[in-house]
Protein backbone atom coordinates (compact mmCIF):
# COMPACT_ATOMS: atom_id res chain seq x y z
CA UNK A 1 0.00 0.00 0.00
CA UNK A 2 2.84 2.47 0.55
CA UNK A 3 4.34 1.78 -2.57
CA UNK A 4 1.39 2.46 -4.53
CA UNK A 5 0.41 5.59 -2.56
CA UNK A 6 3.91 6.51 -2.96
CA UNK A 7 3.60 6.35 -6.70
CA UNK A 8 0.55 8.98 -7.22
CA UNK A 9 1.60 12.65 -7.82
CA UNK A 10 -0.53 15.77 -7.10
CA UNK A 11 -0.37 19.02 -8.80
CA UNK A 12 2.42 21.48 -7.63
CA UNK A 13 1.37 24.81 -6.15
CA UNK A 14 3.52 26.46 -8.95
CA UNK A 15 1.24 24.22 -11.65
CA UNK A 16 -1.43 25.68 -9.92
CA UNK A 17 -0.57 29.17 -9.77
CA UNK A 18 -0.06 28.69 -13.85
CA UNK A 19 -3.26 27.58 -14.38
CA UNK A 20 -5.14 29.92 -12.03
CA UNK A 21 -3.19 32.47 -14.04
CA UNK A 22 -4.36 31.59 -17.07
CA UNK A 23 -8.01 30.83 -16.44
CA UNK A 24 -7.59 34.53 -15.11
CA UNK A 25 -6.55 35.91 -18.30
CA UNK A 26 -9.38 34.10 -20.45
CA UNK A 27 -12.01 35.67 -18.14
CA UNK A 28 -10.71 39.16 -18.18
CA UNK A 29 -10.40 39.05 -21.99
CA UNK A 30 -14.00 37.43 -21.99
CA UNK A 31 -15.54 40.00 -19.52
CA UNK A 32 -13.49 42.77 -21.93
CA UNK A 33 -15.15 41.36 -25.13
CA UNK A 34 -18.78 41.05 -23.49
CA UNK A 35 -18.73 44.36 -22.51
CA UNK A 36 -18.27 46.07 -25.56
CA UNK A 37 -20.59 43.63 -27.18
CA UNK A 38 -23.01 44.97 -25.14
CA UNK A 39 -22.48 48.73 -25.63
CA UNK A 40 -22.30 48.40 -29.00
CA UNK A 41 -26.08 46.45 -28.58
CA UNK A 42 -27.20 49.37 -26.42
CA UNK A 43 -26.37 52.36 -29.09
CA UNK A 44 -27.64 50.19 -31.52
CA UNK A 45 -30.86 49.57 -30.06
CA UNK A 46 -31.43 53.25 -28.69
CA UNK A 47 -30.48 54.68 -31.86
CA UNK A 48 -33.23 52.84 -33.36
CA UNK A 49 -35.55 53.68 -30.47
CA UNK A 50 -34.92 57.06 -31.11
CA UNK A 51 -35.64 56.99 -34.96
CA UNK A 52 -38.76 54.63 -33.80
CA UNK A 53 -39.94 57.61 -30.89
CA UNK A 54 -39.11 60.58 -33.65
CA UNK A 55 -41.72 58.34 -36.26
CA UNK A 56 -44.38 57.55 -33.77
CA UNK A 57 -44.55 62.12 -33.03
CA UNK A 58 -44.77 62.11 -36.76
CA UNK A 59 -47.71 59.67 -36.51
CA UNK A 60 -49.34 61.45 -34.03
CA UNK A 61 -49.53 64.56 -35.61
CA UNK A 62 -50.96 63.51 -38.75
CA UNK A 63 -53.78 61.02 -37.56
CA UNK A 64 -54.51 62.41 -33.56
CA UNK A 65 -54.08 60.25 -30.63
CA UNK A 66 -57.38 59.25 -29.50
CA UNK A 67 -60.44 59.28 -31.61
CA UNK A 68 -62.12 62.93 -31.43
CA UNK A 69 -59.85 64.26 -30.07
CA UNK A 70 -57.96 67.97 -31.45
CA UNK A 71 -54.83 67.75 -33.14
CA UNK A 72 -51.47 68.60 -31.56
CA UNK A 73 -47.88 69.56 -32.53
CA UNK A 74 -45.29 67.09 -31.47
CA UNK A 75 -41.44 67.46 -31.18
CA UNK A 76 -38.23 67.36 -29.77
CA UNK A 77 -35.99 69.57 -28.04
CA UNK A 78 -32.05 69.67 -27.66
CA UNK A 79 -30.89 71.25 -24.46
CA UNK A 80 -27.28 71.26 -23.54
CA UNK A 81 -26.11 69.92 -20.45
CA UNK A 82 -24.45 72.52 -18.38
CA UNK A 83 -23.31 69.46 -15.93
CA UNK A 84 -21.68 67.47 -18.88
CA UNK A 85 -18.68 68.41 -21.16
CA UNK A 86 -18.97 70.82 -23.86
CA UNK A 87 -21.41 70.21 -26.65
CA UNK A 88 -23.16 67.09 -24.74
CA UNK A 89 -27.01 67.78 -25.26
CA UNK A 90 -30.31 66.25 -22.88
CA UNK A 91 -33.31 65.33 -24.69
CA UNK A 92 -36.92 65.87 -24.22
CA UNK A 93 -40.23 65.73 -26.11
CA UNK A 94 -42.35 68.59 -26.44
CA UNK A 95 -46.18 69.35 -27.13
CA UNK A 96 -48.25 72.31 -28.65
CA UNK A 97 -51.92 72.84 -28.84
CA UNK A 98 -52.95 73.14 -32.59
CA UNK A 99 -55.23 75.66 -33.51
CA UNK A 100 -56.77 75.04 -37.07
CA UNK A 101 -58.00 78.87 -37.56
CA UNK A 102 -56.69 79.73 -40.97
CA UNK A 103 -55.13 83.43 -40.96
CA UNK A 104 -54.51 84.81 -44.57
CA UNK A 105 -50.40 85.41 -45.09
CA UNK A 106 -50.23 88.87 -47.09
CA UNK A 107 -46.19 88.23 -47.90
CA UNK A 108 -46.89 84.76 -48.82
CA UNK A 109 -50.23 85.44 -50.18
CA UNK A 110 -52.32 82.68 -48.90
CA UNK A 111 -54.05 81.45 -46.14
CA UNK A 112 -52.25 79.47 -43.10
CA UNK A 113 -53.05 77.88 -39.85
CA UNK A 114 -52.67 79.45 -37.12
CA UNK A 115 -50.39 76.85 -36.07
CA UNK A 116 -48.92 75.16 -32.62
CA UNK A 117 -49.64 77.94 -29.82
CA UNK A 118 -48.74 77.21 -26.11
CA UNK A 119 -47.41 74.55 -24.55
CA UNK A 120 -49.61 71.02 -24.02
CA UNK A 121 -50.23 69.33 -21.17
CA UNK A 122 -50.14 66.20 -23.64
CA UNK A 123 -46.48 64.64 -22.72
CA UNK A 124 -45.05 61.46 -24.68
CA UNK A 125 -43.37 58.86 -22.85
CA UNK A 126 -40.01 59.26 -24.19
CA UNK A 127 -37.19 56.80 -23.13
CA UNK A 128 -33.73 56.79 -23.80
CA UNK A 129 -30.94 54.60 -21.48
CA UNK A 130 -29.40 57.52 -19.36
CA UNK A 131 -26.06 56.50 -20.45
CA UNK A 132 -27.13 57.37 -24.06
CA UNK A 133 -25.73 61.09 -24.44
CA UNK A 134 -26.21 63.52 -27.67
CA UNK A 135 -22.44 64.23 -28.56
CA UNK A 136 -22.96 66.63 -31.13
CA UNK A 137 -25.36 68.78 -33.05
CA UNK A 138 -24.23 69.02 -37.01
CA UNK A 139 -26.18 70.29 -39.77
CA UNK A 140 -26.23 70.50 -43.62
CA UNK A 141 -26.33 73.27 -45.42
CA UNK A 142 -25.23 75.00 -48.58
CA UNK A 143 -21.81 75.21 -47.63
CA UNK A 144 -21.41 71.60 -46.08
CA UNK A 145 -22.18 70.30 -42.71
CA UNK A 146 -21.68 72.37 -39.85
CA UNK A 147 -21.55 71.81 -35.89
CA UNK A 148 -24.49 73.47 -34.14
CA UNK A 149 -22.82 75.31 -31.38
CA UNK A 150 -26.17 77.05 -29.62
CA UNK A 151 -27.41 75.94 -26.36
CA UNK A 152 -30.77 74.79 -27.52
CA UNK A 153 -32.55 73.48 -30.55
CA UNK A 154 -35.96 72.11 -31.08
CA UNK A 155 -37.97 71.10 -33.99
CA UNK A 156 -41.72 70.04 -34.34
CA UNK A 157 -44.15 68.44 -36.68
CA UNK A 158 -47.05 70.56 -37.55
CA UNK A 159 -50.33 68.87 -38.69
CA UNK A 160 -52.43 68.58 -40.98
CA UNK A 161 -49.31 66.82 -43.05
CA UNK A 162 -46.65 66.41 -40.16
CA UNK A 163 -44.10 69.23 -42.02
CA UNK A 164 -41.45 69.97 -39.50
CA UNK A 165 -41.20 73.38 -38.01
CA UNK A 166 -37.61 74.29 -36.55
CA UNK A 167 -36.68 78.32 -34.83
CA UNK A 168 -33.37 78.47 -36.27
CA UNK A 169 -32.89 79.48 -39.60
CA UNK A 170 -28.94 78.43 -40.07
CA UNK A 171 -30.04 74.53 -39.70
CA UNK A 172 -30.17 73.33 -43.32
CA UNK A 173 -31.91 70.29 -45.09
CA UNK A 174 -30.67 67.44 -42.44
CA UNK A 175 -29.90 67.36 -39.12
CA UNK A 176 -27.22 64.99 -37.86
CA UNK A 177 -27.95 63.93 -34.22
CA UNK A 178 -24.70 61.80 -33.17
CA UNK A 179 -25.67 59.54 -30.08
CA UNK A 180 -22.67 57.99 -27.83
CA UNK A 181 -23.07 55.41 -25.19
CA UNK A 182 -21.12 55.98 -22.16
CA UNK A 183 -17.84 58.15 -21.93
CA UNK A 184 -14.85 58.32 -24.51
CA UNK A 185 -14.30 58.80 -27.59
CA UNK A 186 -14.61 55.13 -29.25
CA UNK A 187 -16.63 54.94 -32.27
CA UNK A 188 -17.77 51.62 -31.81
CA UNK A 189 -19.69 53.16 -29.56
CA UNK A 190 -21.55 56.07 -31.31
CA UNK A 191 -24.34 55.93 -33.52
CA UNK A 192 -25.83 58.93 -36.35
CA UNK A 193 -29.32 59.52 -36.32
CA UNK A 194 -30.05 61.70 -39.99
CA UNK A 195 -33.44 64.01 -39.48
CA UNK A 196 -34.21 65.16 -42.93
CA UNK A 197 -36.41 68.56 -42.03
CA UNK A 198 -37.59 68.58 -45.73
CA UNK A 199 -39.34 65.02 -46.13
CA UNK A 200 -39.51 64.36 -42.31
CA UNK A 201 -37.65 60.96 -43.44
CA UNK A 202 -35.43 59.75 -40.05
CA UNK A 203 -32.99 57.44 -40.52
CA UNK A 204 -30.26 55.62 -37.99
CA UNK A 205 -26.30 55.84 -39.63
Amino acid sequence: MLKVLGSKKGFTLVELLIVMFIIAILVTLSVGAYTAYRKVALIDLNADLLVSQINEMRDKVVHGTEFGESLKCFGLKFEKDAEADVGTYKMSAISYDFTDKKMWDAVLKKWLYEGCNGESDDKLIFEIDPMVKVDSIKSGIDSGIQEFTGDALAFRFVPPNGDIEIAESEIGDNLFVKLRYGEGTDERYSRIVLINLTTGKITKD
